[in-house]
């Protein structure tokens, strides 16, 4: 029913407001890619690139411990704001974590990341950190207040900045720390934006809740997002990005650029649109308590995330590579191999993650950690046997994508299974 006419469901105008600015927030990444792919930068420099995001990506997930997550069902404005301040407080302070570590010369942290030994590398990890991981906290604090508008002109500031800092950058030959440098600021101008949309609303009452008990009072209550959510959060992250952090051992940087572009071409707008789904999904399910109305909304809404994404991936089939080499170059030969594979676990993916908060409305957060690691092991059991038994790295990504496909595909059945069985559902 709540599917029947969606334009008169508040729900419904919430995802199509935010998927339309959301959209238009991806013209530019698309635009801009091709030119710098052909013109600016090379597969080897696109393979630091990719290697420098799986890195911040895990980084970025355990920064804020996860707090933001409880701001949308706290029921007080006064612990709202009190758990916005502690993420951000907590990423402020991996940040100068991430700082420490990197100057400390030949250290573990160093060599774990597996990029080239510079400072600078470390400098824009920790900036890149404070953007995402802040963009995020403030986007929960908005979702409360069901600002969708604001989320989702906050992702056009950060396409439109970012990307056109890669391209000043190709310009002036900055290799791969340009693209680096303009993903940092993309994320950084999107912070500062809503950081203007949402100090005006809390900047009375900064000194009387954020004070070092109230701030320890939330992190006790809501400590489930620290103990669960957050290992969940980074191993999921680490899963997901194993297709980078593993193969850049085996395999030289041109390849990972080539696995790396292909992903970003199809991951990144289906996380972005995946991420705002997720917003609008996660306060329209902690308004449900209901069993049945829960569990027919999650199947609903997952079945027409699926149709939404399936003649994009069917399509995608019948491109050749020849137009793509065409477009970009001859050194990107393969690039379409690789697209073609990955394109069905990212359909699996991008169902999966838009309703993944399903586990913490449920308050299965031990749960789906347990699924999590299982799904990193499958992973990089997969990698790691692909490229042994063939030394091959488009063999060795098909590995990869069947893993990923059957561990999301469990994640998502065993979401249903946790519905009907809830003691929190009426």
């Amino acid at each position: 029913m709540m599917f029947s006419n969606p334009l008169k469901s508040e729900f419904a105008r919430h995802v199509v407001g935010l998927s339309l600015t959301t959209a238009f927030a991806q013209i530019l990444p698309f635009l801009a890619m091709p030119i710098l792919q052909r013109w600016f930068f090379s597969p080897a420099e696109f393979g630091i690139y990719s290697t420098f995001v799986s890195v911040a990506s895990v980084w970025i997930a355990v920064a804020s411990f996860k707090y933001e997550f409880a701001i949308v069902i706290a029921k007080e404005e006064a612990e709202r704001i009190r758990l916005l301040g502690l993420a951000l407080c907590f990423t402020a302070l991996t940040a100068i974590l991430i700082l420490v570590l990197g100057l400390i010369p030949n250290s573990f942290f160093n060599n774990l990341q597996g990029l080239p030994n510079s400072y600078w590398y470390t400098l824009l990890l920790a900036l890149s950190v404070i953007g995402f991981a802040g963009t995020q906290i403030l986007n929960y604090w908005l979702n409360y207040a069901k600002k969708f508008k604001s989320i989702g002109f906050a992702k056009i500031v950060q396409s439109s900045t970012g990307e056109s800092a890669k391209i000043i950058s190709g310009i002036l030959k900055f290799n791969q720390f340009g693209l680096i440098g303009g993903r940092a600021i993309g994320q950084l101008f999107s912070l500062t934006w809503l950081s203007v949309k949402v100090y005006p609303e809390i900047k009375g009452k900064i000194a009387s809740e954020l004070t070092f008990d109230k701030l320890k009072g939330v992190a006790i209550r809501f400590k489930e997002y620290f103990l669960f959510s957050t290992p969940s959060a980074v191993v999921g992250t680490f899963s997901n990005n194993l297709h980078i952090l593993i193969p850049v051992q085996f395999y030289p940087n041109h390849i990972i650029g080539i696995i790396g572009a292909a992903y970003a071409y199809l991951a990144v707008p289906a996380g972005i649109i995946s991420g705002s789904f997720s917003q609008v999904f996660y306060k329209k399910i902690s308004e449900i308590e209901d069993r049945s109305v829960l569990l027919n909304f999650y199947k609903k809404f997952g079945f027409r995330l699926f149709l939404s994404g399936l003649p994009f991936a069917i399509a995608l089939q019948f491109i050749p590579n020849e137009w793509l080499t065409f477009i970009l170059g001859s050194s990107w030969d393969g690039f379409m191999i690789y697209a073609k594979m990955m394109i069905w676990y990212i359909l699996i993916w991008f169902v999966s993650s838009s309703m993944s908060f399903i586990y913490i409305r449920l308050k299965a957060q031990k749960k789906m950690l347990i699924l999590d690691i299982s799904r990193a092991a499958l992973n990089a059991g997969a990698l790691i046997i692909g490229h042994n038994l063939y030394h091959d790295p488009v063999i060795t990504i098909s590995f990869f994508v069947v893993a990923q496909i059957i561990s999301y595909g469990i994640a998502i059945l065993a979401a249903i299974y946790f519905i009907k069985t809830s003691k929190l559902l009426n």
